[in-house]
């Protein structure tokens, strides 16, 4: 498993979620997008940045739990704008599964950002 393909998966789907919310419901303000997300066969799994070979990481081994759940309800308007912490909140059951694995923070805005295009400088 690699270290940054769950922050673009999870990312996606909250900016696809917002946009869906803000079709459906006139006004974003007091609506809540509740997430769940279940990672299964995770027991022996490897953790490593072979996407994202500039990310060098030892690797961690995931070495008893099968499944790691997380769930979240955030509100809708201005996600986009706090998507890093919610990503980094939704993950850290995951990556802790990993040897008690904690990413910095700075890789949630990193990936986040090339996700949507833009670039740190």
């Amino acid at each position: 498993m690699d270290i940054t393909l769950p922050v673009w998966r999870v990312g996606e789907c909250l900016l696809h979620a917002e946009r869906l919310a803000a079709a459906v419901v006139a006004d974003l303000e007091g609506a809540e997008i509740e997430v769940q997300i279940v990672w299964d066969g995770l027991q022996g799994r490897e953790m490593t940045a072979w996407a994202s070979p500039m990310r060098f990481m030892a690797p961690r081994l995931n070495r008893g739990q099968a499944s790691v759940r997380s769930e979240l309800a955030v509100p809708a308007a201005g996600l986009a704008e706090r998507l890093p912490e919610v990503v980094q909140a939704l993950t850290r059951p995951l990556y802790e599964s990993f040897d008690f694995f904690e990413p910095r923070p700075a890789m949630f805005r990193e990936e986040l950002d090339a996700l949507r295009g833009r670039r740190q400088r």
